[in-house]
């Protein structure tokens, strides 16, 4: 009886919290992180047009750079790199949602970094999202699917348990933190891991195993599955930020940016992105080369010039 007591005084307390502390968006950008802060400015900060805007997870992050893929727009701060590390594709929504809120976008370039379908959930969404978008998504069958999947469940139990409590710790981060400038130490110029960020015998490692593992362009297979979710649910917040685009008058497109040796997307992933947004492909035999890549994850230096010199003739609005 006591248990249930205090769990009711617990529900009351967290719905008066939702309802009356004041909170504004741009509050939940209020993190110890430079690209945070970074990204609230570029969102926040003004309401100028933008030419292209990319958003995605680390492969992102180091591997495109704005001044390569569109030069003149990115000398006047028009093209930006907007992506954070860690994959989930619910953390692209949140920012592309209060990008086309408060700016014009010419195009919105969205990452997918895997030819498997399950990168839904980022661990930072928690910081960034209000308490409704944690309940209204995603679709049933993936919200099933991730109680048999760890740590998909983890992390979707961590948002919910998060959110209850958020506004309170949001007011006050934005209170009591927020008061100081930036201190924006991000390095918006940043192109890439630089094969010397590796320790030399770390780095002579990676660089002899891929010397051994040549460029490899397979074709992925479809692996349905009785109770998997489909495409289309597997890429839902994609179809919702292909809907804000839409509103907003936005070119969509969705980039496929893998780890090295991934696969060509298999039939059914390609045709339902296509159906998203303008689909680029790398010229994966290109950018696999052994001499490109920090790790198997991320292109260094030289393979993120590559790459963005290749989205230069892609990239056409």
């Amino acid at each position: 009886m006591k248990i249930i007591h205090t769990l009711v005084w617990f529900i009351v307390f967290v719905v008066l919290v939702q309802i009356f502390v004041p909170i504004e968006r741009q509050d939940f950008y209020n993190l110890k992180n430079d690209k945070a802060l970074w990204v609230k400015e570029k969102i926040f900060g003004s309401h100028e047009d933008y030419d292209t805007i990319f958003l995605g997870t680390s492969h992102t992050l180091c591997a495109i750079d704005p001044k390569l893929v569109r030069p003149e727009a990115a000398l006047n701060d028009k093209a930006l790199n907007l992506a954070i590390c860690w994959g989930g594709r619910n953390l692209y929504y949140i920012f592309a949602g209060d990008l086309l809120a408060n700016h014009k976008v010419k195009n919105l370039v969205v990452e997918v970094c895997s030819y498997k379908p399950k990168h839904v959930f980022h661990p930072a969404f928690r910081f960034y999202c209000n308490t409704k978008d944690v309940f209204d998504g995603p679709p049933l069958s993936v919200k099933l699917f991730s109680l048999s999947h760890k740590k998909m469940f983890t992390t979707r139990l961590s948002d919910i348990c998060a959110a209850l409590l958020k506004p309170p710790v949001v007011y006050l981060r934005a209170k009591l933190e927020a008061r100081s400038p930036y201190k924006n130490a991000y390095d918006s110029s940043l192109l890439g891991f630089a094969p010397g960020d590796l320790s030399p015998d770390k780095a002579k490692e990676i660089k002899e195993a891929f010397k051994q593992d040549p460029a490899q362009v397979a074709k992925a297979k479809d692996q349905t599955s009785l109770f998997g979710p489909p495409y289309s649910d597997w890429f839902y917040y994609l179809h919702k930020i292909s809907n804000l685009a839409k509103e907003n008058g936005t070119h969509l497109y969705i980039l496929y940016l893998p780890s090295r040796n991934y696969p060509i997307p298999t039939d059914g992933f390609v045709r339902e992105l296509s159906l998203i947004g303008a689909l680029i492909i790398p010229d994966l035999e290109k950018i696999y080369r052994y001499d490109l890549w920090f790790d198997n994850g991320h292109l260094n230096s030289r393979g993120a010039v590559v790459l963005s010199e290749d989205l230069e003739s892609r990239i056409v609005n």
